[in-house]
């Protein structure tokens, strides 16, 4: 990219970067989208491309990251209308189930088999960064459920880690089971469910 762009025009593009990846790789998933066909459809050179992200991995991460503030907000939202503790961990657990089979960017991953993928090509330092923007999510949830009651003596990130667990579990339907993985998954978000609240909470 020439020199003298102001920040505002790099702003522009590297938010042209953005939605053109994201609609490649809602196309053809991660593994089969290249930086070409990203620079190709933004109308800037290969070499541009790395003054905005170090790979299309990192690019990938950012809008993940982008669609998963939507996400997080509505699994709070639903959290809190529940009547109870109990119904609240479950409809969460359903509700983040359910959206690793939409397409999104992150079902896209599900059904590519591109997770791997995107996790090897992360840096440890980036992920961490990202699991640590789950923990005010999962700290803001842990506190909804103790003011429906339930004891959840449970550390932030130990929590922080079981959703992401069983958001994991949801993307591994293949490996699992496609004809069980369902209710499988169901029975572990029940048993999960008693061990944190309680058999004895509202259902």
């Amino acid at each position: 990219m020439p020199r003298g762009f102001s920040e505002k025009e790099l702003a522009i593009v590297r938010e042209r970067i953005l939605a053109e990846g994201k609609r490649l790789f809602e196309r053809h998933g991660l593994a089969r989208t290249t930086v070409e066909e990203i620079t190709k459809a933004v109308g800037i050179a290969k070499g541009s491309y790395y003054r905005f992200f170090d790979s299309k991995e990192l690019l990938y991460m950012e809008l993940l990251e982008r669609e998963e503030v939507a996400l997080k907000s509505a699994i709070l939202d639903r959290a809190r209308v529940e009547p109870d503790a109990r119904s609240a961990f479950v409809a969460v657990m359903q509700q983040m189930i359910d959206y690793v089979h939409t397409d999104s960017l992150i079902g896209r991953l599900r059904q590519s088999g591109d997770y791997a993928i995107l996790t090897r090509a992360v840096d440890a330092e980036r992920l961490s960064s990202h699991f640590n923007e789950d923990l005010v999510t999962a700290e803001t949830f842990l506190s909804v459920l103790r003011e429906k009651g339930a004891a959840c003596k449970i550390e932030v990130r130990v929590f922080a880690a079981l959703l992401r667990g069983i958001a994991l579990n949801a993307m591994q339907e293949e490996q699992i089971g496609p004809d069980v993985a369902g209710s499988a998954m169901d029975l572990l978000i029940s048993y999960v469910a008693d061990g944190l609240i309680g058999k004895g909470a509202k259902k």
